[in-house]
């Protein structure tokens, strides 16, 4: 309860909802006419089109039958989603010899309505992290934020390298069709950088000596905790190869990904803005660090290499452990203490109203009259009986306390239950039926009845 209370006092920041008008569409997508014949051509075929326009499934079945699609159409899969202890060919980024240089990413929704993903590796960092139904479509909102905040720190960030990322219309006339859920009218074409494998990337990392590793330790960190990027794995952040170098002589760390995971979410009216599941920069900064101290980006497991880059790592994730306390809220929260002070002490009425007040409270003494006194000025606040008052308060306290549930949905003892553990509390509980931390990936959905394929 006092960790609770406390972190109602915590300082967070979260990005304002992102607004994609018909104009910022257009300035996004692609002027290449080559591209958009061609992915014209190859999604003129209703199967890829399907694919591409409806959400991302996690059947296993199906994204394999997809795969095959693709394939046969002369696509190279990039992507791989685990099964079991297997990884297995995913649809989701592709490549075609008639696209030189670029590659393409499903941009539609990660996920159907009805299922909630998880991302990150909850399980290591305490942390739960819902991926955005839109964050394939904001990778390249993210991608700007990213240049923006780079180009801000031009010596601590210098290297930092994005690859060009547009949307090409999947069907023409798509990108004027306002009228077709936005989810369903695009995909990413992304440009293809020449930069070593997640494997290599370790290995390079590995042999650069202490002071080396550190820096860029240091430099990762504080990238990914101004940016809010969740998904920091060595899958999405990769180094250039040793020759690729900036002119200041600093390797190049390329963002082959900005998938901004819920960090970054689709202005969907205030109403449901109010209620959405957003993570906040600190959040994700957390997730972020922890998924670099994961040197294995495949396998989620630790990795005996590159010491000194981990120790580092583990520095930070033990500094980030101390949340800070926002000036803000403490002041606020000592003003509505002197204010409630002012309020229940219940006297001073000014002699004109109190007979008015009186003639109410007094119809039934269960009524109690709360006025608050400023200089020669006395303010009834409010006529509640105290069974009002008490329901309020109940109200209120369980409401916050339902809310910090919802939000930190791994316990300390979840913590440190087996994957087996997990997946038979998952069979049981709905909620974590949904949280997908299966195999330790953290970033799959997985209906009860996929659980138990993958127990048997």
């Amino acid at each position: 309860m006092l960790e609770f209370a406390k972190s109602l006092f915590y300082e967070v920041h979260f990005l304002p909802p992102e607004t994609l008008t018909q104009e910022r569409l257009e300035e996004w997508h692609t002027k290449d006419e080559v591209t958009k014949t061609f992915i014209g051509d190859q999604f003129a075929d209703s199967d890829l089109q399907e694919a591409f326009s409806s959400p991302l499934t996690l059947n296993p079945f199906r994204y394999k039958k997809l795969a095959n699609s693709f394939e046969g159409k002369g696509w190279r899969i990039l992507s791989e989603k685990p099964v079991g202890t297997n990884f297995e060919p995913y649809y989701s980024v592709l490549e075609h010899d008639g696209l030189p240089g670029k590659i393409i990413k499903h941009a539609g929704k990660r996920k159907p309505d009805d299922q909630v993903a998880g991302g990150a590796p909850i399980h290591l960092s305490g942390d739960f992290l819902e991926l955005d139904p839109y964050c394939s479509l904001l990778r390249i909102a993210m991608a700007d934020r990213i240049r923006r905040i780079v180009g801000e720190n031009p010596d601590e960030f210098d290297g930092v390298t994005l690859p060009k990322k547009e949307l090409c219309e999947i069907r023409k006339g798509n990108l004027q069709n306002q009228t077709l859920p936005i989810d369903q009218r695009f995909l990413i074409v992304a440009e293809k950088v020449d930069c070593l494998s997640w494997q290599e990337t370790i290995d390079a990392i590995d042999s650069m000596p202490k002071g080396e590793q550190e820096a860029l330790a240091d430099k990762l960190v504080s990238l990914v905790t101004k940016v809010g990027l969740a998904d920091a794995t060595f899958s999405n952040v990769r180094l250039g190869k040793k020759e690729d170098v900036t002119e200041k002589g600093n390797l190049r760390i390329y963002l082959i990904d900005t998938e901004p995971s819920n960090v970054m979410v689709l202005d969907q009216g205030w109403f449901n803005n109010l209620f959405a599941f957003q993570s906040s920069l600190e959040q994700a900064g957390r997730i972020g660090t922890y998924a670099f101290r994961i040197l294995d980006a495949k396998n989620w497991i630790t990795d005996t290499r590159a010491p000194h880059f981990v120790a580092r790592m583990q520095e930070h994730i033990e500094a980030q452990k101390s949340n800070k306390y926002s000036p803000t809220k403490l002041g606020l929260y000592l003003i509505s203490v002197a204010m409630l002070t002012m309020i229940y002490k219940k006297n001073y009425f000014g002699e004109r109203l109190k007979p008015y007040f009186e003639r109410y409270a007094g119809t039934s003494p269960y009524k109690t009259i709360s006025s608050l006194k400023i200089g020669r000025k006395t303010y009834i606040v409010a006529v509640l009986s105290p069974l009002e008052i008490g329901l309020a308060k109940v109200i209120g306290y369980y409401g916050c306390l339902i809310l910090f549930l919802a939000k930190n949905m791994v316990s300390q003892k979840d913590l440190s239950m087996s994957e087996e553990e997990k997946m038979e509390q998952s069979l049981k509980n709905p909620w974590m039926q949904r949280a997908a931390r299966i195999q330790g990936q953290g970033r799959m959905i997985i209906t009860e009845q996929d659980l138990i394929q993958q127990m048997g």
